[in-house]
């Protein structure tokens, strides 16, 4: 091998460890159990050892970089190097590993010119992939084919990036970065129609002569579709794999679930929307009076699974007088049977959650908030605390459409005969606590009058 070149930029990070090096049949690199690698800017070199400048193989550029999957320490990275592919796996302490991880991330954003991402928000990620994206809105996806061609945007040359629970696309053509939340990703297919693969990502495929080739969809938010395709099968395939795992993640928390648009869990919206007509909202005992168990618990798993599903069917069963219960298979009695169903579903659902609605780390500020004499200052203070960082945007956000809720079902307390005293009853410990809680609470006036405090004064704290 020749000699390292040497480096335009300063050595960002080094490393001797267990490298095991895969190459072609053209460029058998055979594997070594120890080897030294260095990171320099765009360029990854592995020698022999710490003080010989000797390459073991050609020096690896970013550019030639089709795919690196990392597993707690471990990392694989895949290059092409003259149409030949090139494997690197390496072993790694866990301080270097987490230095290693973040500092190749910062030489491929900037090898965009995409500057350095903002640390303090930024995940750990689990792949890094090159390959071709395009973006089709909701509505022209459902449009005829001949209608809505024009619509969809051409495939664009795309680095992606893959967290636990982010999606980051870096197109070549310098366009603004996007970062996709995967919560609200409703659904990840795989396309085999080639009209729905990229033509150029296609013709790599075909010499790789596989038999099952397709791309992705990724359903977002129900408000546009976005395909990933590569010209590497297991980049496509890893794509799959890593963001069907991420989607599948059971929803035992809010910062778990899947959510909308407006960042508030897909269930809690689906179970609002549906409660907030006239007719419901008046409904007499609603959220006083309970369903069986068996009912709210397979409503509230239900729920979880397809919110849209099971509330567009509710809707029909609600317009007709005998419909079939969709939950347990017995038919409902009337409208109103399946409301008090819904407010249990949702009640249930909150308490089901790891944490509650409102954090406990929240519940001694917002009680001493509530202890102060004039109402100017008890506001003040009561709304410095919703409105921290200690309190997730998805609490926030949830917060906010129940209580806006509440107050719309309180408004009809002539009909319904809930008022905001039995409101705040009934769901303060739906807010302030879940089942998973070990707290044992003897007074819980403090929470009671919180959250009558905050349904009462909603226009004032989160508008």
């Amino acid at each position: 091998m020749d000699p390292c070149p040497s480096p335009s930029t300063s050595c960002l990070i080094s490393f001797c460890g267990r490298i095991s090096m895969i190459g072609s049949r053209s460029r058998p690199f055979h594997p070594r159990k120890d080897a030294f690698l260095r990171l320099r800017g765009d360029v990854i070199t592995i020698h022999k050892d710490e003080e010989h400048s000797q390459l073991l193989m050609p020096p690896l550029s970013i550019d030639n970089m089709v795919l690196v999957k990392r597993k707690d320490t471990v990392f694989k990275m895949y290059f092409t190097l003259d149409s030949s592919e090139t494997i690197v796996r390496m072993k790694m302490e866990e301080r270097i590993a987490e230095a290693f991880s973040f500092l190749l991330h910062e030489s491929w954003r900037n090898r965009l010119g995409s500057g350095r991402s903002r640390c303090e928000e930024e995940e750990e990620w689990n792949a890094l992939a090159r390959g071709y994206t395009r973006k089709i809105n909701n509505e022209s996806w459902k449009r005829e084919e001949g209608e809505g061609e024009e619509e969809k945007m051409q495939w664009r040359k795309t680095w992606m990036a893959i967290s636990e629970r982010r999606l980051l696309l870096l197109y070549e053509d310098g366009i603004k970065e996007e970062d996709i939340d995967l919560r609200k990703v409703i659904s990840c297919c795989s396309n085999f129609d080639r009209l729905n693969c990229c033509e150029e990502a296609m013709k790599e495929k075909e010499r790789e002569e596989r038999q099952i080739v397709y791309s992705i969809s990724l359903n977002i938010a129900h408000t546009q579709v976005i395909m990933m395709d590569s010209g590497e099968m297991k980049v496509v395939s890893t794509l799959r794999s890593m963001i069907s795992h991420s989607i599948s993640i059971p929803q035992t928390s809010l910062g778990t679930c899947r959510i909308s648009k407006n960042d508030v869990p897909i269930v809690i919206e689906e179970t609002i929307r549906f409660l907030n007509t006239d007719k419901r909202l008046s409904t007499r005992g609603i959220y006083r009076v309970s369903s069986k168990n068996i009912t709210k618990n397979k409503l509230v798993e239900q729920m979880i699974h397809s919110p849209c599903t099971v509330f567009s069917l509710l809707n029909e069963l609600g317009c007709e007088s005998n419909g079939r219960d969709c939950v347990n298979g017995e038919y409902a009695k009337d409208e109103v049977t399946i409301v008090y169903m819904v407010c249990d579903g949702l009640r249930s659902f909150l308490r089901r959650m790891d944490s509650p609605l409102i954090p406990d780390v929240l519940h001694i500020p917002l009680f001493d908030a509530m202890c102060e004499c004039s109402l100017g200052c008890r506001l003040e203070k009561v709304q410095s605390v919703i409105h921290s960082r200690r309190l997730p945007s998805i609490h926030r956000n949830t917060l906010s459409l129940i209580l806006n809720h509440l107050r719309e079902v309180a408004k009809r307390s002539d009909h319904n005969g809930m008022t905001t005293d039995n409101l705040a009853r009934i769901l303060a410990p739906c807010l302030f606590s879940s089942e998973s809680s070990f707290e044992v609470v003897e007074d819980i006036t403090p929470r009671v009058s919180s959250t009558l405090f905050l349904i009462e004064n909603y226009h004032v704290l989160f508008i």
